[in-house]
């Protein structure tokens, strides 16, 4: 299950398609992309996952973070994952995409 900010998607395959959309999205409004990202144990099967996207558009390097706590059951797979936004992390990406235009 992954609690998404369009919604709750559930299963491996809504996930993944997700994702792919918003890399896809991604792909379409910037020149370049960097992807990085820092693990962070938080508790046993519980772990906070920040990612650290670098865009460029219109020459200019913006980095942008976000992060998704999630829960690893059982079996050693993902059972929950819970997407978090940094405060002014958005914001500060729609300023950075407005002052490109």
């Amino acid at each position: 299950m992954y609690h998404a900010p369009e919604g709750t998607l559930v299963g491996p395959d809504r996930i993944l398609s997700s994702y792919r959309a918003q890399g896809a999205a991604a792909r379409h409004r910037f020149e370049k992309i960097e992807y990085a990202s820092a693990l962070e144990a938080i508790g046993p099967g519980d772990a906070i996952v920040t990612f650290i996207d670098r865009l460029m558009l219109a020459g200019a390097w913006h980095e942008f973070q976000c992060r998704q706590r999630i829960r690893i059951g059982s079996a050693d797979l993902v059972d929950e994952i819970w997407h978090e936004e940094i405060p002014g992390e958005r914001e500060r990406l729609q300023e950075f995409e407005a002052g490109s235009e």
